[in-house]
């Protein structure tokens, strides 16, 4: 596991919330690796807002930017929720 933060758009660092994502390894030798997966990696952290973090009551899409834990900023990425509706009827 690999720790990063994020942030909402809009909010200041002393906000980072940091988030775990299933990458083995140090970031610094591996940011270029990081690059290729850094959609699932802001998916992920707009997941943990979402369950964690009150995110169910925002305004979506959000616009998160992540970061290494040495605060550098990985890129900023516009983040969609899906809505999947689901409907259990009970006989009266």
């Amino acid at each position: 596991m690999t720790t990063f933060k994020y942030i909402v758009v809009g909010e200041s660092m002393i906000h980072a919330r940091e988030f775990d994502y299933p990458w083995e390894g140090d970031q610094h030798h591996h940011l270029d690796m990081i690059d290729h997966h850094l959609d699932m990696i802001a998916a992920e952290a707009a997941e943990y807002h979402h369950d964690n973090c009150d995110g169910v009551h925002d305004n979506w899409p959000l616009m998160i930017e992540i970061f290494s834990m040495d605060d550098e900023s990985l890129g900023v990425f516009e983040v969609e929720r899906e809505f999947d509706a689901s409907f259990y009827p009970t006989k009266q």
